[in-house]
């Protein structure tokens, strides 16, 4: 008896229906994607020619609204979608260094099968973790977990010894309430535990630049560019992070710091020889601390961020002398800083960044905080002139990002971002006082304008800092 042969399916129809469905937007889904808007509005074409439905109607403010059919396929997409790449994956583990574009070669699952409801887990973790549950979620009682409290709760949530209903509970407690300092870091103490020992550097890292970014966001990446303008002046800079994505074109950061000409390691010792033999170097997540992928991945379920959010930011895997760290909030920086005074960090610099990422644009005026040494430093940034910067709607494409590094597109607001990240980063890096920003600012300026030539610009700057006597 014959069969009909049906058409062969397109999964990358799938993998656009599901990046569409998480961003709501078009536009959103090209950058996720990499590719153009009409791309993938042909694509969205073709999903309702092939499934009669609409998948997505405008609302009365022109926002995409999915259709009831469209958000139940949602997750039988994410099933298929996840087998396939668990069918096309290669045996072996991922190189350390990859062409772009990147194929999504780490693949952590979000939790073990430790979680199922079945699986047994010690009877003593399990009470401790109910005495903390209650202690920060009991009214007008609730207090805030001790730092060894918050190490041994956190400690069980990433060995998987707890349910993941007493996680939820925890974590929407913790938040609730609001994070201090001791639970902070509580976190980060638990969290390194299961970072591998980083392996001896000759020279180690000069910064530790951690790069958290929420899928969602669409602002361009112009952080990479001014760590890049760093490494050119002879700085090493470690990368380190996770852009909540592993569908699509991958891991976002990844595919973007390939752009640039930046390293991705597989590994801490992969990320040692290519911060030794490039300057910079970009580790992710899923290659040194899998298991916080699982936690940062509940922001999906939770709709807001929780403690992991903040603390992924201090793994510091290299163990490099200073650090930038962008909080999501205001109030945030504080309670970062105490955190490092608990743990006897060493040097960071601490601001408000609305992804999380240290992010200083040219609107205002931004207050920093330099922790060194158990002290805090304010650092306040004067307001920049405005006169030459562009108004209005400004291009966020990949394309638009790239053609700015390569010296194909002009954007003042975005160049001025870039060489202020820069700046500081410079100041960080060098050990600078504060005093000396308008320098180091001339310095990133020379990078920026050094950025396509083949050898780095560090010659340049290191003559500039000679005569600028800031202390290497």
């Amino acid at each position: 008896m014959s069969r009909a042969i049906s058409a062969p399916i397109d999964l990358n129809l799938l993998a656009t229906l599901d990046i569409l469905l998480e961003e709501g937007s078009v536009g959103g889904a090209a950058q996720r994607l990499g590719l153009s808007p009409s791309a993938v509005s042909r694509a969205l074409a073709q999903l309702r020619m092939a499934t009669g439905d609409a998948i997505f109607t405008r609302s009365a403010g022109q926002r995409m609204v999915p259709t009831v059919r469209a958000l139940a396929m949602r997750e039988p997409v994410r099933e298929v979608l996840a087998r396939a790449r668990s069918l096309l994956s290669p045996e072996q583990g991922a190189t350390e260094e990859q062409p772009f574009p990147l194929k999504d070669e780490i693949r952590p699952e979000p939790w073990r099968s430790a979680f199922s409801p079945e699986a047994g887990r010690p009877a003593d973790a399990v009470s401790r973790f109910m005495g903390y549950v209650r202690a920060t979620g009991a009214g007008a009682g609730a207090r805030s977990l001790t730092l060894d409290e918050a190490d041994d709760a956190f400690s069980a949530i990433l060995a998987e010894s707890v349910h993941p209903e007493q996680v939820g509970a925890l974590l929407i407690a913790l938040h609730r309430r609001g994070e201090t300092a001791s639970e902070l870091g509580g976190f980060i103490r638990a969290a390194r535990r299961i970072v591998p020992p980083a392996p001896p550097l000759e020279a180690g890292a000069a910064l530790d630049w951690p790069v958290y970014i929420s899928p969602r966001g669409r602002h361009p990446f112009w952080f990479l560019q001014a760590a890049a303008l760093v490494a050119r002046a002879g700085h090493p800079v470690i990368l380190h992070g996770h852009s909540g994505s592993t569908g699509g074109n991958g891991d976002l950061l990844a595919l973007h710091c390939r752009a640039l000409g930046v390293r991705v390691a597989s590994s801490l010792a992969a990320a040692k020889r290519g911060l030794g033999k490039h300057g910079i170097v970009y580790l992710p997540l899923a290659a040194f601390a899998a298991p916080v992928i699982g936690l940062l991945r509940l922001r999906r379920l939770f709709g807001l961020h929780t403690l992991a959010n903040m603390g992924v930011r201090h793994l510091n895997p290299l163990r490099a002398p200073t650090s930038l760290i962008g909080a999501h909030r205001p109030s945030y920086p504080g309670i970062h800083a105490d955190a490092l005074r608990l743990l006897g960090d060493g040097e960071a610099l601490i601001g408000h960044g609305g992804r999380g990422v240290l992010e200083l644009g040219p609107s205002r005026g931004r207050g920093l905080q330099r922790f060194a040494e158990g002290d805090v430093a304010e650092i306040a940034l004067a307001p920049s002139p405005r006169d030459n910067l562009r108004r209005g709607a400004r291009p966020t494409t990949f394309d638009h990002w790239l053609k700015v590094w390569r010296g194909q597109a002009e954007d003042p607001q975005a160049t001025h971002e870039i060489l202020e990240v820069a700046a500081v980063a410079l100041m960080m890096a060098t050990r600078s006082p504060a005093s000396e920003l308008r320098a180091l600012r001339e310095q990133a300026a020379l990078c920026w304008g050094d950025r396509q030539q083949q050898a780095p610009a560090a010659a340049r700057v290191r003559t500039a800092v000679s005569r600028r006597r800031i202390t290497p």
